[in-house]
């Protein structure tokens, strides 16, 4: 497809010189991902586009044509580079609004996202997803929502606020706001040609449709095939040896650095010295709001990928170029004419902040100041229902009871493999009980998963270990992506704290000890997001997190999500839900004690 722009005569009047430009950016060195030189330069844009690129590199003099502009912009000799393209992300991780994420990404260079909303519409369904669609349509940014393929994740073996079928997917995909389909992230159902996934992937591949895949640990015989449904990228790869078996089958690699995984060293390191890096390409996945203050959006991710090994223009590319060619849009992500006037003005190649973002040809950012149009959020808690309808706990329904009264039961215990990473195994362990209750042995917590979209009766209670957590309770109607509430605990009276503040904020994250509230932020917005901007959120954010470290998780990459994924049954190995244990790769439930 094609970006257009509304009068492409008037384009080509500008491009002539026939009519001003409506700005001219001058004395620059235009970066060109095309042949992978620098050229001295200016760039005319007209009407969102860029009308025309002046620049002689071999010194051929062939033309001299005098250019009016409304605006002349000196670029005072800084590199021009296109705007950068998140590859793949979930804005409800942010924890911030759309409106409110555009406004803060933007001054860090990123002026399109792909944005898949699964978040959302497992809490609120078809609303929840045109809700993220529409509250930036007013921003500078290019939103390009998908239709969200997995609401739940595993139909069956967890329960949402939102069941999404092959209609379902397809009604929202037509929809004018949605450019595609969420990623796939049942790949047993892929794999199986379930009765959910094969209609939903036969009707996509056959409108031609951009579809973002979901592959973890994914190789030989389950990957070929996982590829011959349609999905063309991957976000999974957590490792370098994943990437290379990923590309060498043609597959986009969206390698991702996130608050929680960070993998484009290990992927970089493994491929750059394939001969051609043309798919592979750069995401965020989830970023919360002090990171992105911190250290910035995708231009952070480029920067990372250049210390990891790769050319700076290659690492450019991987966010605007190659993105743009799997996204299918054959005029974004690089500078010539006709394309997308979305570009950035940066000093340094190496750490690419830019000192101005160009948005559809206006400038939006200035010295990492957001200077384009924007409306406050005081409406967004209207606009999208909170959606937490938790029952009132009793210390006996967080309590498991095996039934013997003293002695030892087997249990099967979801580990953590590392403090810092999402993935679990089943492990069997001789647990002790007394008076009736389990004892659990040092470094095993209980853990809770919840129903909140009224099947109040609706939980699962079980053990975990390796997880961080030292003492006390964290609850969080953050857990993705059916988003019930879940919490992690040492007693039921901690878990009960932390829930009811939990309620009384109408969604969003506490932590307790003591039988005592000790923090807690409110994200009223679907349970999921606040209504604070980047700055402010990222301060109460940092707060939270301290908080949560006095209980533990101090290893943790981002301890106030460490739970988040817990109930995430589409990610290796041992998982739960509201309706019981599950073992991913089996696609089972399996029983708390290994006896019955």
């Amino acid at each position: 497809m094609r970006l257009n722009p509304n009068d492409m005569s008037a384009l080509v009047a500008a491009s002539m010189g026939r009519k001003p430009v409506d700005t001219l950016i001058t004395n620059v060195q235009i970066v060109n991902l095309f042949s992978g030189e620098i050229h001295s330069g200016q760039v005319g844009l007209y009407d969102g586009f860029i009308a025309y690129v002046d620049m002689d590199p071999d010194n051929l003099s062939r033309e001299s044509i005098e250019r009016n502009a409304l605006e002349v912009i000196d670029g005072e000799g800084r590199y021009l580079i296109p705007g950068l393209i998140d590859a793949h992300l979930h804005i409800e991780s942010t924890m911030m609004t759309p409106k409110n994420f555009a406004k803060a990404v933007l001054p860090w260079g990123t002026t399109t996202v792909v944005t898949d909303p699964h978040e959302i519409g497992n809490v609120m369904g078809a609303n929840g997803v045109k809700y993220m669609a529409q509250n930036s349509a007013d921003m500078p940014i290019r939103n390009l929502v998908l239709a969200p393929s997995c609401v739940p994740a595993l139909p069956g073996m967890e329960s949402a606020g939102a069941s999404f079928s092959e209609q379902d997917v397809m009604s929202l995909y037509h929809d004018e706001n949605i450019f595609g389909i969420g990623e796939v992230m049942d790949f047993l159902g892929v794999l199986d040609q379930d009765e959910r996934m094969s209609p939903i992937l036969k009707q996509s591949t056959g409108q031609s449709a951009y579809i973002q895949g979901h592959a973890p640990n994914m190789s030989g015989q389950k990957l070929n095939a996982y590829l011959c449904t349609g999905p063309s990228n991957d976000h999974e790869c957590r490792s370098g040896q994943e990437a290379k078996d990923k590309l060498r089958l043609g597959m986009y690699v969206y390698a991702r650095e996130s608050s929680m995984s960070r993998n484009v060293k290990d992927i970089v390191e493994a491929v750059k010295d394939f001969k051609f890096h043309d798919y592979l390409c750069l995401c965020s996945d989830d970023k919360e709001a002090a990171d992105i203050l911190e250290h910035g959006h995708m231009n952070h991710v480029v920067k990372v990928a250049i210390e990891a090994g790769l050319d700076p223009i290659t690492a450019i590319r991987c966010a605007t170029l190659h993105t743009a060619k799997d996204l299918g849009i054959s005029n974004l992500g690089a500078i010539a004419p006709g394309y997308v006037a979305d570009l950035l003005l940066v000093d340094d190649l190496n750490d690419p902040r830019p000192e101005r973002v160009f948005s559809q040809g206006q400038l939006v950012a200035k010295n990492g100041n957001y200077i384009g149009p924007f409306t406050d959020e005081k409406h967004a808690i209207e606009e999208v229902d909170t959606t937490a309808d938790i029952p009132d706990f009793t210390p006996e329904m967080l309590t498991i009871t095996p039934n013997i009264e003293h002695g030892h039961v087997m249990v099967n215990v979801i580990h953590y493999l590392r403090p810092n990473a999402s993935l679990t195994e089943w492990r069997q362990v001789s647990i002790p009980v007394k008076n009736g209750r389990l004892v659990l042995p040092e470094g095993h917590q209980f853990v809770m998963v919840q129903n909140r979209y009224g099947k109040t009766e609706q939980r699962t209670v079980a053990v975990v270990s390796g997880s961080g957590l030292e003492q006390g309770a964290i609850a969080a109607t953050v857990s993705h992506d059916s988003h019930n509430l879940t919490v992690m605990f040492d007693t039921p009276e901690n878990a009960i704290a932390a829930i009811e503040q939990v309620k009384r904020m109408q969604g969003g994250i506490a932590c307790a000890n003591d039988g005592k509230v000790v923090d807690g932020l409110a994200l009223p917005v679907a349970g999921l997001m606040s209504t604070l901007d980047c700055h402010a959120l990222a301060n109460e954010g940092e707060r939270m997190k301290q908080s949560v470290l006095s209980l533990g998780f101090r290893e943790a990459v981002n301890p106030l999500l460490r739970i988040a994924t817990i109930a995430l049954p589409v990610v290796p190995k041992a998982k739960l839900s509201d309706k019981g244990l599950i073992d991913v790769e089996r696609k089972a439930f399996v029983p708390l004690f290994v006896s019955e």
